[in-house]
């Protein structure tokens, strides 16, 4: 049987093949694993630099507590730092050559994708269209939570995290001074940001899945469509 030529279907195979892919132009607009580290270490950062703030709410202030201010707020910088320039830097670069980017890049996705696709093409119609359907749940069920954890950050980009670096810094400068509400603000609009960031990126991996998943199975269940494997 043609399946069992291929190997076993998984999305761990999948992965595996994605990731063997080679990058496109538009690769750059990716954000490289370490600055993603230290994305995820300065929201770490805002969290630890605000918990203080709302501790002296409920507690007499302590000198630890604008140590861990002091660290937290170190922290928050260095970690959203590099991350933020970066964008500004690929925004600007991007926005110049966009048109050639965008062609170039529809140009190398479309061979990457029949290259998946011609693998998948040696599995049964149903096990295709079975592997789809759990793709499109997940990614409901993806959606759901997302949007019951962090509302609409994910829509908003990076601007939640800046607020919350924003209020993070007020309550450094005005030391016992911040309002409640915005220190709790600020410590909701870190966390979400942290969840949404992680749920897009899932999202988007799943939504890559679908597409050559469906390319696959129309391309089966449709006569003469797609590369023969």
């Amino acid at each position: 049987m043609r399946h069992t030529e291929a190997g076993e279907l998984s999305y761990t195979e999948l992965e595996r093949r994605i990731k063997a892919l080679p990058e496109g132009p538009a690769a750059v607009l990716n954000t490289p694993r370490p600055f993603a580290i230290l994305g995820v270490i300065g929201n770490v950062g805002i969290i630890l630099g605000l918990l203080p703030s709302l501790l002296i709410t409920f507690m007499p202030p302590r000198e630890w507590m604008l140590w861990i201010a002091q660290a937290g707020l170190a922290i928050a910088v260095l970690g959203c730092a590099p991350e933020f320039f970066r964008s500004i830097w690929v925004v600007g670069r991007s926005m110049r050559n966009w048109r050639t980017n965008q062609v170039s890049q529809l140009d190398h996705d479309i061979v990457q994708c029949r290259e998946l696709v011609v693998w998948l093409r040696r599995y049964p119609t149903e096990q295709l269209a079975e592997y789809l359907r759990f793709t499109r749940r997940t990614q409901t069920r993806l959606s759901a939570k997302i949007g019951l954890m962090a509302g609409g950050i994910d829509k908003l980009g990076i601007a939640p995290l800046l607020i919350a670096l924003g209020i993070q810094i007020k309550a450094f400068v005005d030391w016992g001074q911040t309002p409640l509400w915005q220190i709790l603000l600020g410590l909701f609009l870190a966390i979400a940001y942290m969840v949404a960031f992680m749920g897009v990126l899932m999202r988007l991996r799943l939504q890559l899945y679908e597409t050559v998943l469906e390319e696959a199975l129309q391309s089966r269940v449709t006569p003469g469509r797609g590369p023969e494997s």
